[in-house]
């Protein structure tokens, strides 16, 4: 289907062909592959459906509009039907249906996709509930007991490792699904006073730069320079490699004896993550991580949120630097999650409104705008550069000083502190 109507290309024998479509299929592959497995799952369950109606599964190709609306609603009806997703499998369907586009788009499969029959047989994700974060913002707890792990020498081989790997992802905002694809390297001027590392490919499609300050609310993460010798000795430059070790190790990383020089799928990191929480003395049951909407990707927009929430000029009820005293403004809020990174983004919280009664800019395309004030951000980060990572390491560490402070102020121990994002 790549290459159309093979009859046009008999001169090119199998193994020019393979090459080709192997290259084809990478650049349409998406992080890790996750779009192609779904279009494998989407191929074996057209396979099955063909089957059950006695039918060859050729029979289905071209797929005519009808074929792949009732697909689609029954994906939809199939889903909804007792579903126990976080949307109750409400976006099914429209997911369903964004994977026939792609495979028609992207791989040549011939299935006709247009009119209001497509469009009808399933909700779009946007009327599902629209794509509102249903990861909650993480609770101070959680920075605590990674640090408390991370410099507990009598923790065991694995889970110490997790909880600092953790903590390094989750000091500089990045989500599990991104940890698979993250690598952290030593700084070449101050190698234990900053956390640095790169994810190689993020949703956007592009690599990410990180910076962070070698510090938690806690203080300085003496550790670093010894965990990331342990990753580039044991663990092949890994930073969530597989473990193992006797039975249960897969759910408890306290039966994990050794650290493997393979990369941990994002459900093997989760569930390291899960395993660390759960245990003394932060003690989440499952229960409890669903009330708190703590999740995996809870980690991406926990600084921005808080940021946000202490905003420009805050009155604290307990003294700060001069420095700290401003708050954060809205480019701030921005950093912590590596945000305005795609320049065809259609709006943009620091672009200027038109003044008016000015001159109209309704030629200007959509995004324009945007772009204009992407410019600076795009020549800031990237070799060479350093706006980005100056931006990053100012955000980072007055935030970690405002939580110190606030922390001091409290005055009592965290594993007393309530649970929430409230916390401190």
């Amino acid at each position: 289907m790549l290459f159309g109507n093979l009859s046009n290309f008999d001169f090119l024998t199998e193994a020019e062909k393979q090459p080709m479509l192997e290259q084809a299929m990478l650049a349409k592959a998406g992080t890790s592959g996750a779009t192609l497995i779904k279009v494998a799952h989407t191929l074996v369950f057209i396979n099955a459906f063909s089957s059950a109606l006695g039918r060859e599964p050729d029979s289905m190709w071209p797929m005519p509009r009808g074929c792949a609306a009732f697909l689609i609603k029954s994906e939809h009806a199939r889903a909804t039907t007792g579903g126990s997703a976080s949307r109750g499998g409400a976006t099914v369907g429209d997911g369903f249906r964004k994977t026939l586009t792609f495979m028609r788009d992207n791989l040549g499969f011939p299935i006709d996709l247009d009119g209001s029959l497509i469009a009808g047989a399933a909700p779009s994700a946007k009327a599902s509930g629209g794509r509102r974060s249903l990861a909650a913002t993480c609770s101070p707890r959680f920075y605590f007991l990674l640090e408390t792990v991370a410099s507990d020498p009598n923790a065991s081989l694995v889970r110490r490792f997790y909880a600092r790997s953790l903590l390094l992802a989750a000091l500089n905002g990045i989500r599990v699904q991104d940890a698979v694809r993250l690598s952290f390297f030593w700084d070449e001027i101050k190698a234990d006073a900053f956390v640095r590392g790169r994810v190689s490919m993020t949703k956007d499609g592009e690599p990410m730069d990180i910076f962070a300050p070698a510090e938690g609310i806690m203080g300085p993460l003496t550790w670093l320079g010894e965990h990331l010798r342990q990753i580039e000795t044991t663990c092949g430059g890994i930073a969530f490699p597989r473990w193992e070790g006797i039975w249960g190790y897969k759910s408890n990383l306290d039966k994990g004896d050794v650290l493997k020089v393979e990369v941990a799928s994002k459900d093997e990191i989760r569930a390291a993550l899960h395993s660390i929480v759960s245990a003394s003395p932060l003690g989440w049951t499952a229960a409890l991580r669903k009330e708190l909407g703590f999740k995996g990707h809870s980690m991406h927009g926990s600084f921005s949120d808080v940021t946000r929430w202490i905003s420009e000029s805050p009155v604290f009820p307990f003294s700060v630097a001069a420095g700290l005293s401003n708050g954060f403004s809205v480019m701030d809020w921005c950093e912590p999650g590596h945000w305005r990174r795609d320049a065809r983004g259609t709006s943009d919280p620091t672009a200027p409104t038109p003044r008016a009664g000015g001159p109209s800019n309704a030629a200007a395309p959509p995004g324009a705008g945007a772009r204009r004030n992407l410019m600076d951000f795009s020549y800031s980060r990237g070799e060479g550069r350093l706006g980005e990572q100056g931006a990053q390491l100012s955000v980072r560490s007055r935030f970690m000083s405002l939580l110190r402070a606030a922390h001091k102020h409290m005055n009592s121990p965290w594993q007393e502190l309530p649970d929430g994002p409230l916390g401190l």
